[in-house]
C-alpha cells in the first residue's frame, strides 16, 4: 500500500479535500433537498388537483321495462290484437255444485305480446277467479305500438262461466 502511496501524487492535501467536501456537501444537500421537495409537492399537488368533485345529481338512465308494470293508461297508436286464446277449463268442483259466473281480469301486455301479469278486477267465486287467471296467462298478442315500438299495457279480459246443462 505505501508503495502505491509513493508512485500517485495527491494534488490536494488535507485542508483542501476538507474545504471542497465542504462546499459540495452543502450544494449536493442542497440540491437534494430540492430535488425531493419538488418531487414530493409534484406528487401531491396532482394528488390534490386530480380528486373528482362528487357530482351534483346522480342520473340513472333505466329502460321504461325495467319500472314495472305500465301505468294504466298508456297511449298507443296500434291495440294489441289476440293471437293466441286459451280458453279456461271449467273446474271439476264449480261443475258439480253449479257455479256459473263471470270473471273480468286485467292483462299486462308486454313487449313481446305476451302475458305478464294478471289482475282479477271483478270476480265469481275464487275457483272460478283461479281458472280465468290460468287461461289468461297463457294468452298470447301481438304487442301494441306507439311511434318508436312495442310498448307494454294493461287490457282487459272477460271470461263467462256458464254450465251448458247444469243438470249434469
Amino acid at each position: 500500500m505505501s508503495a502505491f502511496l509513493e508512485l500517485v501524487q495527491f494534488p490536494y492535501g488535507l485542508p483542501e479535500l476538507k474545504a471542497n467536501y465542504r462546499k459540495y456537501l452543502l450544494r449536493g444537500l442542497v440540491i437534494g433537498i430540492i430535488l425531493n421537495l419538488s418531487l414530493v409537492g409534484a406528487y401531491w399537488g396532482t394528488v390534490y388537483l386530480d380528486k373528482d368533485e362528487p357530482p351534483m345529481w346522480v342520473v340513472r338512465i333505466i329502460k321504461y321495462s325495467e319500472l314495472g308494470p305500465p301505468p294504466d293508461f298508456v297511449p298507443f297508436e296500434k291495440a294489441p290484437a289476440v293471437i293466441k286464446r286459451v280458453d279456461p277449463l271449467y273446474p271439476e268442483l264449480a261443475r258439480k255444485a253449479g257455479m256459473e259466473g263471470r270473471v273480468i281480469v286485467k292483462v299486462w301486455i308486454d313487449r313481446k305480446g305476451k302475458v305478464k301479469d294478471v289482475v282479477i278486477l271483478k270476480g265469481a267465486t275464487e275457483v272460478l277467479n283461479e281458472a280465468a287467471i290460468k287461461a289468461a296467462k297463457q294468452w298470447e298478442f301481438t304487442p301494441a305500438m306507439m311511434k318508436h315500438g312495442p310498448v307494454d299495457v294493461w287490457s282487459t279480459l272477460t271470461f263467462n262461466f256458464k254450465l251448458s246443462n247444469p243438470d249434469t
